[in-house]
């Protein structure tokens, strides 16, 4: 397996364990993101509805490299949804913070980032 695509499992798992978190602990993830309204159930809910999208894109583009089959798109598809987090942590009320925003701009901005280098890096190999 060449680098690029060994990167893109790595980062996949990552993606799935970050998911894994939202699902299990949205309370915690949720205060870290937003604050004190993750105590409320439906903030929860819409906390564990991004976990597994995470979960699902990971599992989308492992399965991807297991079968050997193009991996980019399903990265390209993590890219949008990371861009998405990054632009609602810009857009994000003054209730959510000017750090907590940052944090995830940063965060999410960062994941975009390196998910769009392994893109252009596994299409660039065929993978």
């Amino acid at each position: 397996m060449n680098d690029a695509r060994e990167e893109a499992r790595q980062f996949s798992m990552v993606r799935i364990a970050f998911g894994v978190t939202m699902l299990v602990l949205p309370g915690l993830v949720g205060r870290i993101w937003i604050g004190d309204a993750a105590g409320n159930r439906g903030v929860k809910a819409i906390i564990r509805g991004f976990g597994v999208r995470d979960v699902f894109v990971g599992m989308s583009i492992i399965d991807a490299l297991d079968e050997d089959r193009q991996v980019s798109r399903l990265l390209q598809l993590g890219v949008a949804c990371d861009a998405a987090d990054a632009l609602l942590a810009l857009t994000g009320g003054r209730d959510v913070g000017l750090v907590r925003r940052l944090m995830i701009l940063v965060l999410a901005g960062g994941a975009a980032a390196q998910g769009m280098r392994l893109a252009t890096a596994t299409q660039a190999q065929g993978a």
